[in-house]
């Protein structure tokens, strides 16, 4: 019998296949950009003939991995601001402005040109308090300066961009948001949810030159690490035209070989109808291929951050009692926006942070999907970070799918006792316990908020640790996950939550020919080296969309 010619036969690999028919295997044969078969390299060489053959030269092979939330443009955007991820104080971060300011090129109006970075955790400023606008006076008491929180929920700008906005004393508040006074009643400069609007409104929007630069570096990063699959969420209620157009552009340049589900964000039930009527109308025109670009859940927000105290609590904050949070849509409202977007057969999610957003988000949900319809529904939670007992039963009940971000674990595992007590803290971040009760999850790593890096994802993990190994033995160490449970968070438990784990997530006949080859074995490796796993090769439909020139 004749062995029977495909496009491509990879050979001599250590395959992590994802599939618990065939875990293990050393080849596989792919045409048309699915996979044909896997098995050993016997086997495939025996059967198949091709005139394109690559040798694994023994080395380790996974399925390409899934994000499944993060924020595409974002992610490139936030190439374009002053990075102010790990500043260690207030007068780090200024220096980080002012180097930015200094080695940038001159603005048209310096004046009335925006200064803005991103990434900034307070908690770790050794002056152990917030920023304010006298801070970024300093910086510049001339041009408007901003600086937003890690969590991209709070943000701090100066007393010059406060007057451009109108935020004065005696200002108020507005609805699902908070604008924070000193206690002379004056305008502090922090901002969260939905005042953050002030400020958003009277930025310059981003070109579709610059919308496209920053998906083509964001789709090159998801690529260099190994990401093969993306669950975005990069628009709303507006510019639909306009993101199509960078989308679509890219694409006709060959750089979107990226597989994207997109999560659109609605605030309100109105919006839901416009987009499926502009949908109709104009989505077609774009030409945007299916297998690149798809539209995913609608997505509603909740509530904050924990970090910046905006996540909606059931109880006051400990360390902040007068508040609770902010919940920035009413039950009411989620189960309006939902309805909505369930009657037009969209898939339901939502960003809920709080154990009070979460329950509304749940409650919601279960209001919107008929009880015989909720298993196929896969309904998800963005984040579920505060959880008690009770919540989690009531998501096994509703059959609610969780997208997990290990990487916060890191992050905030050294302020989630005094935000919440210890009570509450114990039973949250609760990724084992979610498993164990039956409660599907999926990791990704909400960047820009959290490295993009997936590796540095399985690793949290696993470790439940920073990359610097703290604390020891990990932060409630019995919610850690096994190494092929975390790389199953990041496979075919993507592909699950968006209801494509037939044709992808695994290294199994029929299935897209994504995958990854790596440096170092992962199964082979101490559980700390894992965050420093490179990407040698990422094939995404059986073509090479990367390949690291260093390494090879």
């Amino acid at each position: 019998m004749q062995p029977t010619h495909v496009g491509l036969i990879l050979f001599n690999g250590l395959i992590w296949t994802g599939d618990e028919q065939l875990p293990h295997a050393e080849a596989l044969a792919v045409n048309n950009g699915r996979i044909i078969a896997v098995g050993s390299s016997a086997e495939i060489k025996r059967d198949y003939s091709s005139d394109n053959y690559i040798d694994l030269q023994n080395k380790r092979l996974l399925p390409g991995l899934h994000d499944s939330h993060m924020h595409l443009i974002g992610t490139g955007m936030m190439l374009r601001t002053v990075d102010l991820v790990g500043c260690k104080s207030i007068s780090e971060l200024s220096g980080r402005f002012l180097s930015f300011e200094q080695n940038r090129e001159q603005a048209e109006d310096k004046k009335e040109s925006f200064l803005i970075g991103r990434g900034f955790l307070q908690d770790e400023f050794i002056e152990a308090r917030m920023l304010d606008r006298n801070d970024l006076d300093a910086i510049s008491a001339e041009r408007p300066v901003v600086a937003v929180r890690a969590c991209g929920h709070v943000l701090v700008c100066n007393s010059k961009l406060l007057r451009m906005v109108g935020i004065y004393k005696g200002f108020g508040q507005v609805a699902g948001g908070e604008i924070g006074y000193d206690s002379d009643g004056e305008p502090n400069g922090i901002l969260s949810e939905l005042a953050m609007d002030l400020v958003y409104a009277l930025m310059p929007p981003p070109s579709e030159a610059e919308i496209k630069d920053a998906i083509k570096k964001a789709a090159a990063e998801c690529q260099r690490t190994g990401i093969t699959t993306a669950h975005t969420n990069d628009f709303g209620s507006k510019d639909w035209d306009l993101y199509h157009r960078a989308f679509a552009a890219v694409a006709s340049e060959g750089d979107l070989k990226l597989r994207l589900n997109h999560q659109i964000l609605f605030d309100k039930p109105e919006d839901v109808v416009s987009f499926v009527s502009w949908r109709k109308e104009h989505a077609s025109a774009y030409g945007l291929d299916p297998e690149y670009f798809c539209y995913g859940p609608v997505k509603v927000m909740c509530d904050g951050s924990l970090g910046g105290r905006t996540a909606a609590l059931s109880e006051p904050y400990a360390d902040a009692p007068d508040t609770c949070g902010v919940a920035i849509l009413k039950r009411e409202m989620i189960v309006s926006i939902l309805n909505e977007a369930y009657s037009h057969g969209f898939q339901l999610c939502g960003h809920a942070i709080g154990d009070a957003a979460i329950i509304d988000l749940i409650e919601a949900i279960g209001e919107v999907v008929p009880p015989e319809k909720r298993p196929a529904a896969r309904s998800r939670v963005i984040h579920a970070q505060i959880t008690t007992p009770g919540i989690l039963k009531r998501m096994r009940e509703l059959h609610i799918h969780c997208d997990i971000q290990p990487p916060f674990v890191a992050t905030d595992y050294a302020i989630v006792a005094s935000r919440v007590g210890r009570e509450k803290a114990v039973t949250s971040y609760a990724w084992a316990t979610m498993r164990h009760m039956g409660i599907t999850t999926s990791g990704g790593s909400d960047a820009p908020v959290e490295p993009l890096n997936p590796f540095y994802g399985i690793y949290c993990t696993v470790t439940r640790q920073t990359a610097a190994g703290e604390p020891p033995g990990g932060w409630l160490p019995d919610e850690c996950l096994a190494l092929e449970e975390a790389l199953r968070l990041y496979t075919y438990d993507g592909a699950y939550a968006a209801g494509n784990e037939d044709i992808v997530g695994r290294i199994k006949p029929g299935q897209y020919a994504d995958f990854i080859q790596l440096d170092r074995d992962i199964f082979d490796i101490p559980h700390n080296e894992i965050k420093e796993i490179r990407v040698l090769t990422t094939w995404v439909g059986g073509e090479i969309v990367y390949k690291n020139a260093h390494e090879i």
